[in-house]
């Protein structure tokens, strides 16, 4: 498959050749043209041999040839091997004879020499006449040539101006157009095989390279922060299940030791290996939902009743922590067009964030309400607070916040809930005051994005 380039080169080469062919053709018309506007003066003379024979009988021999003939050459042979005798010549050169020994022997007008005078060519014919002699009507080329060469000039000049803008066309297709975006689609190239090349440097003075260019630095942005990310989600799952692993190893070397061991001390090791194994186990869970809830795979969209979703959870709870306060603020109905599967499981992790992380004394209430454009989704506890620094980063991944009475998780339960209302356009957020609690919310929009 050809490239633009070559392409571009070969229709620059075929509209050269055009041209030239073109320059050439309308200079050989044109010439043929007047060759032929000459031909028929002669012809029309050469028709009439009476008028030239009334010039000898008249003894006009020599003298002008009058008004339409002044640059016509008339001629009498009386013999073809004597030579050519002149009647009258061009006023611009009297001098002129043809050399008119071609012309017997081919009949039409042809292209002769001169004998004489300062014209180079002419145009000629010979008619025979009643009495065996030849008349020969010859008319100088001398204006027709100099008509075909400024022709000839115009044409190579008009021809040079065109070659030149056809020229600078093309360059300016070619660096400016095609040797950038080649040099984007090299970075491309790169981008796909993991690298990060430098485009700041490239020439973009096309719209369409510069849209490339923005496209390839995006790209480049992009391949930069997920590679970062995953760099980051790798070292901090590596970090959590770090500990898990090794209390594993440890207390079941202890267990598989030669020494004897008291039955509690057992008992104690296979406890522990259990809840680092559950541990383990929610962490690989968590890790399986956010992986999940950030697939690229479209959401599935349906309008479902956001308030009955709501109070299925709260009664979950209620089995979960009994004597724990959970109230409800709701209207009659939520209506909302989502994901139901996603929109339940982020609502259950960012309760259940709160159970984990408040002691069962602090209150839970869950509201919701009805904005222009939005719908808005809060659960308030009057646990212990956050402190300030904490806030910008509780939705990233293994971000922790440990508190007095508060149980340990995997960090994950607020990624997850941000990554599900992201893919549906939607906001999260969180607002706390130590000693008072703390707001976790977050916002759908009517009009998801559906991805």
């Amino acid at each position: 498959m050809r490239t633009l380039r070559t392409r571009v080169l070969v229709g620059y080469a075929l509209i050269v050749v055009l041209l030239v062919v073109g320059a050439m053709i309308t200079a050989r018309t044109q010439r043929d043209h007047l060759y032929g506007a000459v031909d028929e003066r002669i012809e029309r003379v050469i028709a009439a041999p009476r008028f030239i024979e009334k010039r000898i009988e008249a003894g006009r021999a020599g003298r002008s040839a009058g008004a339409g003939l002044s640059d016509t050459y008339l001629g009498l042979v009386p013999n073809v091997d004597v030579e050519v005798q002149t009647l009258s010549a061009p006023d611009d050169d009297p001098g002129f004879v043809p050399e008119v020994s071609s012309l017997f022997g081919a009949p039409g007008t042809r292209t002769v020499t001169a004998a004489a005078g300062t014209t180079e060519r002419a145009r000629a014919a010979v008619a025979e006449l009643p009495d065996g002699s030849f008349a020969v009507v010859a008319i100088p080329l001398t204006s027709t040539d100099r008509s075909i060469s400024r022709l000839r000039t115009t044409l190579l000049f008009v021809a040079i101006g065109v070659l030149l803008v056809i020229s600078l066309l093309t360059g300016w297709i070619l660096l400016l157009g095609i040797r950038p975006i080649r040099a984007l689609t090299t970075a491309a190239g790169e981008v796909a095989v993991g690298k990060s090349p430098d485009v700041s440097a490239v020439p973009t003075a096309s719209r369409e390279a510069s849209d490339l260019k923005a496209a390839i630095n995006a790209l480049i942005t992009t391949a930069k922060t997920n590679e970062e990310k995953m760099r980051r989600f790798v070292a901090d799952a590596s970090h959590e299940l770090r500990t898990p692993l090794t209390t594993l190893r440890g207390y079941a070397s202890l267990v598989n030791s030669d020494s004897e061991l008291q039955p509690e001390v057992v008992s104690d090791s296979l406890s522990r290996i259990s809840e680092e194994s559950l541990r383990m186990s929610r962490l690989v869970d968590d890790l399986l939902a956010l992986t999940r809830s950030e697939e690229s795979d479209a959401i599935e969209l349906i309008e479902f009743d956001l308030v009955g979703v709501i109070e299925d959870i709260a009664a979950d709870l209620r089995v979960v922590q009994p004597d724990r306060t959970i109230s409800l603020d709701l209207p009659k109905r939520g209506p909302v067009t989502a994901d139901k599967g996603l929109i339940t499981q982020a609502l259950l992790a960012m309760a259940t964030n709160a159970l984990r992380h408040t002691p069962a004394s602090a209150s839970l209430t869950v509201s919701l309400s009805v904005q222009d454009g939005s719908t808005r989704v809060e659960v308030v506890d009057t646990g212990p607070g956050i402190e300030a620094t904490h806030l910008p980063h509780l939705f990233e991944r293994f971000h922790r916040v440990t508190s007095v009475g508060s149980q340990a998780g995997s960090g994950l339960g607020l990624a997850i809930v941000a990554s599900i209302i992201e893919r549906h356009g939607g906001l999260v957020g969180a607002d706390s005051i130590v000693g008072v609690g703390s707001t976790f919310w977050f916002e759908l929009p009517n009009q998801p994005r559906g991805t």
